[in-house]
């Protein structure tokens, strides 16, 4: 399972989940990727207010909300 937790070969997968444990693995790994890489955009994102500038990789906007000191 470990070896297959990229899910596909094309990102670096040396195999293809095959079973439903793997393809759960998988899902969870690319969840926790994408969510890491919104949150670190968000966190270094300089714009004023409470939406993020345009996120070319999500292709959206990110509502940063209000800070409060």
């Amino acid at each position: 399972m470990i070896l297959s937790h990229h899910g596909e070969l094309e990102f670096g997968s040396p195999k293809r989940p095959k079973c439903v444990e793997a393809m759960i693995l998988h899902y969870i790994d690319d969840l926790d990727s994408k969510v890491n890489s919104i949150a670190v955009f968000v966190e270094q994102d300089q714009t004023p207010g409470a939406w993020s500038a345009f996120s070319k990789n999500y292709d959206r906007f990110f509502y940063k909300g209000t800070r409060t000191p």
